[in-house]
């Protein structure tokens, strides 16, 4: 098989940039709290992205998660509501 000499490449639309802002979805029942602690204690302060817990919770239960993950890290806590936009950040 003869050889054309071009290389493959990947397309700057595939690439995925370093500053790229993603949303990121992490999902925990109630024994994810230390999970969810020891996770967010590694992310850095700068962080472009948003990170959203999704947490498996009866619905008459108040969630008390994000009072408990502001201890371990660094990152503004918001509770979202229903259909308010996800920034980045």
């Amino acid at each position: 098989m003869e050889s054309t000499g071009e290389r493959s490449s990947v397309t700057s639309e595939s690439k995925i940039e370093k500053n790229q802002t993603r949303i990121i979805a992490v999902g925990a029942s109630a024994g994810g709290l230390e999970a969810l602690k020891a996770f967010f204690d590694t992310i850095d302060a700068n962080d472009v992205n948003a990170y959203v817990v999704i947490q498996h919770l009866s619905p008459d239960y108040k969630s008390m998660m994000g009072e408990l993950l502001k201890k371990n890290t660094k990152l503004p806590i918001i509770q979202i509501d229903h259909e308010m936009q996800v920034k980045p950040g």
